[in-house]
C-alpha cells in the first residue's frame, strides 16, 4: 500500500487532496500506484506597502489685507497746535482668524521735514495706540510700539486705523537764518504714510517687499504680511493760520427793479483760524454776463460800511482799467475783476463780511444774466513767497495794481498770508510769506438773473 504523506502547506492543499482521491480510487480498483511526489515550492510572498503621506507643513505666514483710504484730503493744517491732525487713514480686514496689531512702521516723504512733526501716533477708534518722535533729517522712519494698547481685529472683521501727528510751531526766516530743512516753515507740504521694506531692528528679512504693519494670528502665531505698495497719504499744507471763507446770500438774486443802479453782485466772510489772524492783499472775481448787460463803478463794503476808495484798487485783468471809474459796455460777455488792497486787510476772529457792489445796466426783458465768482487757479501749485506786481501773465497785462506771488505767470487769485514771517509786510517785495488760493475752501459763485 502506498504511503500517504501529509502536509501542512496551505497552497498545496488542493494537490494532496487530488492525489489522495487517485490513490483510493487505484486501490479500489485493486491496481498499484507508486505516487511521484513533487518539490513544493513557497510563493513569492505579497508585500501590501502602506504608503504614509507627508504632512504639508503648517504655513509660517498669511496674507495682510490692508486699503489706503486715502483721506483726508490735501488742505491746510495748522503749526503749533497741542492737538493731533490726521494724515492718513487704512483699513484693515481679519479673514482667517483674530489678528493684533502691535508695531508700525510710518515715514515721512518729500515735500516736508521731520522737524515739522513733535510726534507721530498711530490711533484707532479716535484713541492714539501708541506715539514716537522722527528722527533728526529732512525724511526718515519712525517705528511706534503698540505693545499693551494693540489693535485686535476678530475674524471677518474690519477696523481702521489712522497715522496722526503733533505739528511743531513754525519758525520766520530770520531767526532760521533763511533755512528751509532742518527747521519747521510755513509753506512745507508733508505726507506720512506706512514704511515698506525696513529690515533691521524689529523687523526681520519676511517684510522685504513688505508694509512694515507686524500683525499676527491669535488663534494660530502666524505673522500675516502686506505687499508694499501705494501706502502714502495725501500731501498737506502747513501754515501758521488760515483764512476761513464763506459764501453768503446777495440781498437780492434776479435782476429785477430800476436799471442803473448800484447792487450787490457778490458777499461773503472772511474770518479766521483760531491760530491767529491772516491778511489779505487780492481777490480776483471772473464777472460773466450777458452782452446786452453793462456793469461798472465798483465799490467794496466791508459790513455795512463802504472801505474807503483810497484803501484799494479795482482793476480789469486784461486791459488794466480802473473798474473803480470805468463802465464796461455791453458787448463784452466776462470781465475779471481783481480787487488790491494798498496795504492789507487784517482779518482775525469770526472777521468780516464783504460786498462787492456795481452799477448794471440791462433791458428789461427775461433772459439776461450775471454771475460772479472767485477766480481760480486749478493749476496752481502750492506757492509761498514774495509779492511782485507790474508782471504781465497769462490772464493779465503789467499793471502796477495788480500782485503776483513771486515771478509766477498766473496772477494771484487769492492772495493772503498767515504772518509767519517776522517782519511781516504787504509792500513789494514784503516777507516772504504770502501765498495763494490752493485749498483755501467755499470759494464758489453767485449768479443773478432776469
Amino acid at each position: 500500500m502506498a504511503t500517504r504523506t501529509k502536509t501542512r502547506t496551505r497552497t498545496n492543499t488542493k494537490t494532496i487532496a487530488i492525489a489522495a482521491a487517485v490513490v483510493g480510487l487505484a486501490a479500489a480498483a485493486g491496481l498499484g500506484y507508486n505516487m511521484v511526489r513533487r518539490p513544493v515550492t513557497n510563493p513569492t510572498p505579497v508585500t501590501n506597502t502602506v504608503v504614509t503621506p507627508t504632512p504639508t507643513p503648517t504655513p509660517t505666514t498669511g496674507t495682510l489685507l490692508i486699503q489706503n483710504l486715502k483721506t483726508p484730503a490735501s488742505t491746510i493744517v495748522i503749526a503749533g497746535k497741542d492737538i493731533y491732525t490726521p494724515f492718513a487713514t487704512y483699513e484693515v480686514t481679519a479673514v482667517d482668524e483674530d489678528l493684533t496689531i502691535d508695531r508700525v512702521a510710518v515715514s515721512n516723504l518729500t515735500g516736508g521735514d521731520n522737524a515739522d512733526f513733535n510726534y507721530i501716533a498711530v490711533a484707532s477708534n479716535g484713541t492714539v495706540r501708541g506715539q514716537s518722535a522722527l528722527p533728526a533729517g529732512q525724511t526718515g522712519n519712525v517705528d511706534i510700539d503698540l505693545a499693551g494698547n494693540a489693535i485686535t481685529i476678530s475674524k471677518g472683521g474690519i477696523i481702521q486705523f489712522q497715522i496722526w501727528a503733533k505739528l511743531a510751531p513754525v519758525m520766520a526766516s530770520a531767526v532760521v537764518n533763511g533755512s528751509w530743512t532742518g527747521v519747521a516753515r510755513s509753506g512745507h507740504t508733508p505726507a506720512l504714510g506706512l514704511s515698506s521694506n525696513l529690515q533691521t531692528g524689529n523687523w526681520t528679512s519676511d517684510y522685504a517687499n513688505k508694509l512694515n504693519v507686524r500683525a499676527t494670528g491669535v488663534q494660530s502665531g502666524k505673522l500675516y504680511l502686506a505687499n508694499a505698495g501705494s501706502f502714502n497719504g495725501n500731501q498737506q499744507v502747513i501754515r501758521k493760520s488760515k483764512p476761513i471763507v464763506a459764501k453768503l446770500l446777495l440781498n437780492v438774486t434776479y435782476l429785477m427793479g430800476t436799471s442803473g443802479q448800484e447792487m450787490e453782485i457778490q458777499k461773503f466772510k472772511v474770518g479766521a483760524d483760531q491760530a491767529g489772524p491772516v491778511a489779505i492783499k487780492q481777490i480776483a472775481f471772473k464777472i460773466n454776463k450777458s452782452q446786452q448787460v453793462s456793469i461798472g463803478y465798483l465799490r467794496l463794503y466791508r459790513n455795512s460800511s463802504q472801505i474807503p476808495s483810497s484803501d484799494y484798487f479795482i482793476t480789469e485783468a486784461n486791459t488794466a482799467v480802473d473798474l473803480k471809474a470805468t463802465n464796461v459796455a455791453t458787448g463784452t460777455n466776462s470781465i475779471i475783476a481783481v480787487i488790491a488792497f494798498k496795504d492789507e486787510e487784517v482779518v482775525s476772529g469770526s472777521g468780516n463780511v464783504y460786498t462787492l457792489r456795481a452799477v448794471v445796466n440791462y433791458p428789461a426783458i427775461p433772459g439776461n444774466s450775471l454771475s460772479t465768482y472767485f477766480l481760480r487757479d486749478p493749476y496752481a501749485p502750492v506757492v509761498t513767497g514774495n509779492l511782485s506786481n507790474n508782471v504781465k501773465t497769462n490772464l493779465t497785462v503789467s499793471s502796477p495794481n495788480i500782485f503776483a506771488i513771486g515771478a509766477r505767470a498766473f496772477p494771484g487769485t487769492f492772495v493772503w498770508s498767515d504772518n509767519s514771517e517776522v517782519p511781516h509786510s504787504a509792500s513789494v517785495p514784503g516777507s516772504a510769506d504770502w501765498t495763494n488760493d490752493v485749498y483755501v475752501q467755499a470759494l464758489d459763485g453767485t449768479s443773478l438773473s432776469n
